[in-house]
């Protein structure tokens, strides 16, 4: 039998607040061994929080432990703490599972055979590991969640494995689908009409529905109603849908990427992705009611489980929502679950069964 404990703590004290998350996650485990353990720490501890990692490892004697120290904060319990002192541990009794903590490199060495259908959770430096080269790795045969957790440069992350602390690369550990399975809740939501890419170079799009683009987007804005024309105003999104073979397409189908720009010139739209011709685009907008929706739907549909990895975009929180611990709330509301979880400079997550790298977006690995 599988056992889930989470611990949350936002003692000052590096010491105590590795202690009391440490301990709440063991006391949920009915004295079962903490197998796997997932510890969060917030960058508000400075220089200390990298004592952190280790000390919830001597308290709990895993067999494998991954996290990090995130630059905005963390997760779980319910709760949400940005920007100040904050130690979030998830812990599991998993007796019957192989756990095998991994740590790579830019080169991939390190990484282990990731098998058909597994789940990669996966804690990133961005400024030494490019997730892209892992991405294509897995391909389509296994899914990946996590989270971009560099500390501002080159040598300042702070990623834990087991009872060591790393300054580059990424680090992560491989479960059985038997065990964990990936959520992506991109946070927007569609505008206007579905439309067939008819022209593109690289990342630039060039025509919609057989009309320069930026002409299309110009006459989508000055059709939608005057809410949504705020909303584009502060910032339009790019949809591309990843599987033209369903009937129709909704939350989950749309890869959304960021609008980066026009070219006015050849009439074309800068996309953060590489469209194709033939593919089905829409435009999306996103705000903090677009953003709940879509979390709501995708906790809704899944169907339970014994506890949850949350990977939140440092730009949701309070810089999204206005209601506090807006995601951790609703996980503990929906899924009724033991929870651990960071805030990240990117998440990591399959959408369409292809793994991806998102923003603004919450990413899940729910664990059975």
């Amino acid at each position: 039998m599988h056992r889930f404990g989470a611990g949350i703590a936002l003692d000052r004290d590096p010491e105590a607040a590795a202690s009391a998350a440490a301990a709440d996650a063991a006391a949920a485990l009915d004295g079962a061994r903490a197998d796997l353990v997932f510890v969060f720490v917030a960058g508000a501890y400075g220089a200390d929080a990298v004592r952190i990692g280790p000390l919830v490892h001597d308290h709990l004697a895993p067999r494998a432990l991954v996290g990090a120290v995130g630059v905005s904060g963390v997760l779980g319990c319910g709760r949400e703490v940005e920007d100040e002192p904050a130690v979030s541990v998830l812990a599991a009794s998993l007796p019957d599972v192989d756990l095998t903590a991994f740590h790579t490199l830019a080169d991939l060495g390190g990484l282990p055979a990731v098998p058909d259908g597994s789940l990669l959770v996966v804690l990133t430096d961005p400024y030494t590991f490019d997730i892209a080269d892992l991405v294509t790795r897995l391909g389509t045969t296994a899914a990946a969640v996590g989270g971009l957790a560099g500390g501002g440069g080159a040598g300042q992350a702070r990623l834990f494995r087991d009872g060591g602390v790393l300054r580059a690369g990424a680090v992560g550990i491989v479960l059985p689908a038997s065990v964990a399975r990936p959520l992506v809740s991109q946070g927007c939501r569609p505008v206007g009409p579905d439309l067939v890419v008819t022209a593109a170079s690289g990342n630039a799009l060039l025509e919609l529905a057989g009309v320069p683009a930026l002409t299309k987007l110009r006459d989508i804005v000055a059709s939608l109603p005057p809410a949504d024309q705020s909303l584009v105003r502060n910032g339009l999104l790019a949809g591309l849908v990843i599987d033209e073979n369903r009937p129709d397409y909704g939350v989950g189908d749309y890869l959304v990427r960021v609008l980066l720009g026009a070219d006015a010139e050849r009439g074309a739209l800068i996309v953060g992705d590489v469209p194709r011709v033939g593919q089905t685009f829409r435009f999306h907008v996103r705000d903090e009611a677009s953003a709940a929706s879509e979390l709501q739907q995708v906790l809704t549909s899944a169907g339970g489980g014994g506890a949850a990895l949350v990977f939140s975009c440092n730009g949701r929180g309070s810089r999204l929502f206005t209601a506090p611990d807006h995601d951790a709330a609703m996980v503990e509301r929906l899924l009724g679950v033991p929870s651990a979880g960071l805030f990240c400079q990117g998440e990591i997550g399959p959408v369409g069964g292809r793994n991806h790298v998102h923003g603004f977006t919450a990413t899940l690995a729910l664990l059975n």
